[in-house]
């Protein structure tokens, strides 16, 4: 997915913000102690997009809403996909 988003990004992809890759996914929150994560029952979507003024943005979506909940911008080699096997039993 990463090396994708590469070529799509150097390619220029058009106008607007047009999503390169997304996905259904859901999302994790830190405790209070900040050791332990929990899942947020909310269903969601996360894309990748570039905006008109050239940067990457990494954007999480409530998709019951449809609001935009976390908008993050990323620079090449800031940041890398990876799958997760398993969880680790604690």
């Amino acid at each position: 997915i990463l090396r994708k988003m590469q070529a799509l990004a150097a390619f220029g992809g058009g106008g607007g913000q047009r999503n390169m890759v997304e996905f259904r996914c859901g999302k994790m929150k830190m405790d209070g102690n900040g050791t332990t994560v929990r899942p947020d029952p909310r269903k969601g979507k996360l894309a990748v997009n570039k905006s008109e003024d050239g940067l990457m943005h990494l954007t999480w979506t409530d998709r019951a809403g449809g609001v935009v909940e976390d908008d993050f911008i990323i620079f090449p080699g800031d940041a890398t996909f990876s799958y997760v096997e398993k969880a680790r039993s604690n």
